[in-house]
This record gives structure tokens, sequence and C-alpha cells, in this order.
């Protein structure tokens, strides 16, 4: 029963009854501000004797008034001229210890020492809101008595356990807490029974209490939990400056491993307090000086912000000559441990976009090859990872915190990039010009698959047909959109074409429309005679070859309601002409050109699907008019080369002349040769990735020239299909020897198949089992990587944490996939052996 509800008590059994005094300074914070019956009220004493006395004989005289003191007894007044209204009327006594006992049930040998000492708080509403649910004899402990008054003392309503409360002890350390801070431990210190077992829960969890006479007084407690939570599968080294601090006991570390994930696994806000509490109180616990000692490459179980950094950094300064599947692996295994760190995750992730890019750099053992297929062959199997990884590397970069991307080791990792694919480009388009030119330089070495038959090879009459042509999607960034497709229903295959010279717009994208007649007219192309610069005119040409057909730019399309998308799609062919990249490419930063294509992917990926789904079109081929190279470097006047001869025409990438002179460093092909214009015109292109000094600029994001990154343009085919795919893909278990070690199953997966046209992705469900009992949370994992390049991107690293309290010696895990709700049929089962060796009292 609450302190009010006994005060209405008194006033029921005394008919007579019109003051009661309360002298308990608990019950007056508790009961000045609180909501009372209609004809009662309670008044906060404050000192005005007459002031009182006339307003109980005068205002108050109607109402039941309840007198609230700040002393324990009349006598702690001194002299108290409230004394014969007191004689008149009752003090409040609080309820005996032992009507407590007999109301709630509980045993006066095992609880009534302690009920006795601390009837007064129990009384309390605070404290009988907290602990009225657990006043059983099946429930109630002192465990749980002492608890809720530190819950209490915290000022939260509902009981907490250990782990809350040791959490919640940290984050009052935070500046901004140094109110409630104090009013808690002043608050504790008057409770020994809970002050007591407050110290032997943290003495028995990490070996030290708080100190009550430190200014941060959870300093120790957080300083053992840090150094612990990093090294406790380190054997301690004597040059160990923390290793006072070191716990042996498996017990311990796992009440400490438990602790930890819980904090962790709070919510955003709760969990970043606690990290940052965590950090603030152990700050003296150097992370660089536990490095010294164990080295870099020790297995750390918990890595702080500190060391993840280190570990980054050594990534970093070893990429460009280490293992980079080892640097791969460790990025993959911190990536695990920082799940949700926003900070990080983007230095991961460039960490490990680098080791990709090494990874195949450093493998290529000859830029020399015996014909221009096989540049071709090699380029779009492998080299194209190389653009595309650079590519994802600057995007990474240019979205790295402030703090990372100044720092002068990132500024010289990205430098020896963009030195080390810039060479990488420039050496293999030189050995890939000079091989093709030796066979002739004659676009006809590639027989069919020249951009100018895309259509003719493409076309297909019986059917409603869209092509879309997006200005400078490179090969690369097409494979990405190609990935992208696999995830859907419908039937996408990827192909590719040799553009022509020069890969500039002006040539190339009217070369993809139905023709008879290509020729070069005043520096522009003509297709059947007429230069073709609108769409207008595009549309009246198209109409030549098929009745009713339509071009239109990809931003007019997207402006058009459903309805009027259906109504155009009824037309037999549309082309759509997409320009994200090339517009926002030019004379654009990394951040821009990078954004252009991720953009890109996502429009043409979401256009893709809604011509299938929304409007009904069977049949959709998109291609590019001409690639591009990009390098995030500063190219000055002495980079760019010098064009000596007369010229028509002249743009970073080629200039036309007629001139058949030999230049050093410039590569000529005939036009009539690399194009279907006729004539004698020569195209003369930079060497390798050279550029040309020419007006206009746009130096770091060029095109025109004769580069494979220019030149291969991707074919994508995609069709209506309305069956399923015939599968999911599969998933299995890398790991062996599983053994749940300190309340943690740590393994391997690997996704067994890249999502493509013919496998579909699949969400799977990891947990581990005693019994049929779930004892870990479920973990969902999505399995859609399309990487079938390199298995090592399809290792999923994953870590389950026990939540039960478990008996057995032998679990299971089970991996299920998500849409098997019977939970009957698991992909995965496999033993886990339980090497954690305490009983969990969770």
């Amino acid at each position: 029963m609450s302190v009010q509800d006994n005060i209405y008590r008194y006033f029921d059994s005394n008919p007579g009854l019109r003051v009661l005094f309360v002298f308990n300074p608990l019950i007056k914070a508790e009961l000045t501000n609180a909501e009372w019956k209609e004809g009662y009220h309670a008044v906060a004493f404050d000192g005005g004797w007459f002031k009182t006395k006339y307003a109980l004989e005068n205002e108050w005289k109607e109402l039941k008034t309840i007198l609230l003191f700040d002393f324990i007894s009349p006598a702690d007044a001194g002299t108290f001229p409230l004394m014969d209204v007191l004689a008149a009327n009752m003090e409040y006594k609080a309820e005996s210890y032992e009507a407590f006992l007999q109301q709630h049930r509980l045993n006066v040998n095992e609880f009534g020492a302690y009920i006795q000492r601390h009837i007064g708080e129990l009384q309390l509403q605070k404290f009988d809101k907290i602990l009225h649910d657990y006043y059983t004899p099946e429930t109630f402990s002192i465990n749980i008595a002492n608890r809720g008054f530190i819950t209490g003392y915290l000022s939260e309503s509902k009981l907490m356990e250990w782990e809350d409360i040791v959490i919640r002890l940290f984050t009052l350390s935070l500046p901004g807490e140094e109110k409630k801070e104090n009013s808690f431990y002043t608050a504790l210190n008057k409770n020994k029974d809970a002050k007591d077992a407050l110290d032997r829960e943290l003495h028995k969890i990490f070996n030290v209490t708080y100190d009550p006479n430190s200014t941060h007084k959870m300093k120790c407690v957080a300083e053992s939990m840090m150094y612990n939570a990093i090294t406790q599968s380190l054997a301690v080294e004597n040059a160990d400056n923390y290793k006072k601090y070191k716990i042996h006991n498996a017990i311990q570390l796992d009440y400490i491993n438990k602790l930890l994930s819980y904090g962790l696994n709070q919510p955003k806000a709760k969990r970043d307090k606690f990290i940052e509490a965590l950090n603030f109180l152990s700050a003296d616990i150097k992370v660089e000086e536990i490095v010294k000692v164990y080295g870099i490459d020790a297995l750390y179980f918990y890595m702080p912000d500190d060391l993840c950094i280190q570990i980054i950094n050594r990534a970093l300064e070893t990429v460009t000559t280490g293992d980079a599947e080892c640097i791969r692996e460790r990025m993959q295994e911190l990536r695990m441990k920082q799940e949700g760190n926003e900070l990080l995750i983007p230095m991961i992730d460039y960490a490990s976009i680098l080791a990709d890019f090494y990874q195949i750099y450093r493998n290529i053992s000859t830029y020399v090859l015996d014909s221009p297929e096989e540049y071709v062959s090699n380029y779009m199997s492998s080299y194209y990872l190389l653009d595309n990884y650079y590519r994802k590397s600057l995007e990474i970069f240019t979205n790295l915190p402030t703090e990372f991307c100044h720092s002068g080791l990132v500024t010289k990792v990205k430098q020896l990039l963009d030195v080390d694919y810039a060479n990488f480009c420039n050496t293999i388009n030189r050995e890939w010009s000079k091989c093709w030119l030796e066979k002739g330089g004659r676009q006809s070495l590639f027989g069919t698959k020249r951009q100018q038959d895309i259509y003719s090879n493409e076309r297909k009459a019986n059917v409603k047909q869209v092509f879309i042509v997006s200005d400078a999607l490179r090969y690369e960034v097409a494979v990405d959109l190609y990935n992208e497709l696999a995830k859907e229903k419908h039937i996408a295959q990827m192909d590719y074409a040799i553009a022509m010279l020069p890969t500039e717009t002006k040539y190339t994208k009217t070369a993809l429309l139905p023709h008879r007649v290509l020729s070069f007219q005043d520096s522009e192309m003509a297709v059947d005679g007429k230069v073709l610069r609108t769409n207008e005119q595009r549309s009246e040409h198209l109409n030549n070859y098929v009745e009713g057909a339509l071009c239109i730019d990809y931003a007019d399309w997207e402006k058009k309601t459903l309805d009027e998308k259906r109504d155009l799609c009824k037309r037999p062919l549309i082309y759509i002409f997409h320009n994200t990249i090339d517009r926002d490419g030019h004379d654009a930063g990394a951040y821009e050109l990078t954004r252009a294509c991720t953009t890109a992917v996502s429009q043409l990926s979401k256009l893709i699907k809604s011509l299938h789904a929304s409007v009904n079109v069977t049949s959709v081929v998109l291609t590019s008019d001409h690639g591009f190279l990009y390098n995030d470097m500063d190219f000055e006047e002495k980079d760019k080369q010098c064009v000596t001869e007369e010229n028509i025409e002249r743009k970073t990438r080629y200039y036309l002349t007629s001139s058949k002179d030999s230049i050093t460093n410039v590569d000529k092909f005939y036009l009539r040769d690399v194009s279907e214009m006729d004539g004698n015109m020569i195209v003369a292109v930079p060497s390798g990735t050279n550029r040309f000094n020419a007006p206009g600029g746009g130096y770091s994001f060029t095109h025109g020239g004769a580069s494979l990154q220019e030149m291969i343009i991707p074919v994508i085919r995609s069709r209506q299909k309305r069956v399923d795919k015939t599968g999911k893909v599969g998933v299995t278990l890398i790991s062996r020897d599983l053994r749940m070690v300190s309340s943690r199953l740590k393994f391997q997966i690997i996704q067994s198949e890249a999502v493509s046209m013919e496998m579909q992705e699949r969400t799977i469900i990891c947990a581990v089992y005693d019994n049929d009992r779930p004892v870990t949370a479920f973990k969902e994992i999505k399995l859609s990587s399309t990487d079938n390049v390199n298995p090592a991107n399809r290792i999923f690293d994953v870590e389950l944490v026990l939540n039960a309290s478990i008996h057995s010696n032998l679990l299971q895990l089970r991996i299920y996939d998500k849409n098997d709700d019977s939970f009957l049929n698991p992909l995965v089962k496999e033993s886990v052996k339980n090497n954690t060796i305490i009983e969990q009292d969770f």
C-alpha cells in the first residue's frame, strides 16, 4: 500500500481528523506535487508558522490538510508553534514492517530485518510503483529490492537489470548529467544495502567498483571493461601497462561480453551514449600502447574506434604492395564488428575497394597480347573491373568523413591509386592501339560487333520495342546496371559492341539509328544524307524505316503520365535518349561524376523495369554512344600533348586531318576504316590515354579517342518474361568445427552462385538452437551479390550471441530460407560445441 493510500486510510478511520502531520523529508518530496481527491490537499511547510496556523483556521478549515515537514519530529524544530494543532489531530506513522511483511506474504526470517531497515522508502509511491509486481513470496528477493532502490535513485520507473544499471551509471558520467549523477550517489550513500549490492555486482564482473571520491566515479570500472573487452583473447605480456586489470576468469569475461553486447545493441541514441561514455571514462587505456605490446595483427576481441582506425591505417599503408586478399578479409571481419558505425564503415569500404583493385592490378602479368580480339576479351573479363573499382573508390573517397579524407595517409594512398590506375590505362591502351593498327586498324575486324550494326542486329519487327541510348554509359557502369536487372524477373543479356571513331556523340549517337549511308559532312555525320540534330529530325528519319516510330529524351519521357506512356508505347518502336553521365561528367569533379554514374544505373534500372511491367513493352535494347576516360588528377599544360599539324577539328582525345604523316605518340586511322563514313579523312588520337591540348578543355572526364574504355560499349537486351527464374542462389557453410566461445558464435558462409538471370537472390535466417529452442537472436542476411568474378565478394561473416540460459554442451546452427514459414527444412544444420563455461544468468 502506498503512502498516499495510507494517508487516505487515516482520514477514513478518523472522521474528526482535519490535519495530518507528516515528519519525513522523503515523503514530503514525493507528495509535494501529488494529485489528491476532492476535499484533500497537501502543503509543504515553508517555515511560516503564523501564516500556516491562520490558513488552517480560515481558508483550509473545510479541507482535509496534509502538512509536510522536512524534519523527522517536532522536537527537531526547536520550538513548535503548531503543537496545539498537532495535539488535536494526528501524526502520520509509517506502516509497521510487520504489517508490510504480512500484507505481501513475505517471509519474516528471510526479509524481516531488511524490510525493517527500509520500510519508510518502500512505502513511497516511487518505489511501490517499481516493486509492486514483485511483492510475492515466489518472486521477491533482496536483489530485486536493491535494484528497485537503485532504479528509483536513477529516476527510472521500471525495474532495471544490472546490465541497464551499469550502462546508465556509465552515461551518468557524461557532461550535462552532473546534477543527476550527484543526486544518484547522494541517495545511494544513504542506503547501505543498495550501495553494498552495487559494489558486489561491480566487483563480481570487473574486480573493481566505483570510486565515491573520484570526479568520474565509474572510471576504473570502464577501464577494466575496455581493457578486457579488447585483450581477453591474448596472453598477458609483462610490458603491458594495463595488466593490473587483466581478468582470467571465464565467468567474468562472459559477463563483460554480455554487457558490452547489450550496450552495443541498444537503439541508436542509447548505443551512441554508451559508446561515448565508455570511451570517455576509459580514455587513459591508450589503444596505441596496447598495439605496441601485442601488435596490429593480434586477435583483438572488441575493437573500439581508435583500434579500428589503426587497423584501417595499416591496411592503407600496405594495400598497394601487401597481400590484398588478406587485407580484404581483415576489412570484412572489421566491417562485421562495426556494423552500423557511420564513421568507420566508409573507411573500411575504402580499404576494401582498394584491396579489390590491387588484387587484379598486381596480377596482370603482361599488357602485350596477340590480337585485338584478345584485348577486348580480357577487358570484358577482368580489365573493366579496374575501371569499376577505381570509380567506386572515388565515390567512397568523396563521401568520407572530413577528418579521414583530409588525413595525410588517405591522401597519399589516393594519389598512389590515381597514378597506378593512370599507368594501367595508359599502358594497356598503348598496347591495344599498337596491336589493332598492326592488324589493320579496321573496325571490320570485329565482324558484326560494330556500333553501327546494333539496330540491324537487334531490331525485332513483330514486337513492341524500345531502344535506350545512354550517353557515355561506359561498359563497366553498364555491368552494374546489368547486375541490378538480374534481380528482376524479366530476362536480360549482356553483350558488347565496338564504337566508331571518333567516340564523340555527334558521330556515334545517330549511328545507332537505322540507316543506309553514313557520311562525313562539315565536321558532323549525316545519316542518309541528313544531319540529325534534334529529336524531331530523328523521329522523321526513323519513320522512313518504321512507321509511327518516335525519338524522345529521357527527361521528357519521365514527365509523361502512365496513361501517356502507355499511349506512346502503342507505337512499334521508340528511341529514348538518356544523358545523365555525359551531362554531369564534363568539367565535373569526382563526386559529381560518380554520383552521375550511380544515378544513371538507378534511373535506367527503373526505366527498363517500368517499360516491361507498366507499359507492356516486350523487348528493350540498351546501349551507349561511347564510353569515357576519367582520371581524378590535375592535367598541367606540360601534360597536354600539342597538335602540330593542320586539322579541321580538334578535341582533347582526337583531331581530324588529311595528313598521313607519322607523329610521335599519335595513332592514326582512316575514318572509313573505323566508321561507316566514307572519304580519306584521318582520325588522329593520342597514344594510350594522353590528352591533346584543345580548346574547350575537359581533361579529367573525356572521350573521343580509341581507348578500350571509350570504344567498348554495352549492349543489354531485356525481354519480358512472366515465369519465375529457375531457382534461388544457394548458401554453403565455410567454417567447420563451430564453437560457441564467450557467448558468441562466429562463422562464415558463402553465397554459392551469383545472382543472375537464372538465379534469384535469397534471404536467409540464422540462429543457434538448443534442441528446438532458439538461444540466439535470428540474424537475417540477404544473399544478393551479383559478383561472378570474385567469390570472396560473396562471403558473409556472421556473429550470433547467446540471449538465453543454456545447459547443453552441444548446440546446433540452423540456417533457413526466410520464406520457409514452417521452419521445417533448414538449408544448413551444423553442430556447435558450447565452450561458454558457465550457464549464463539472463
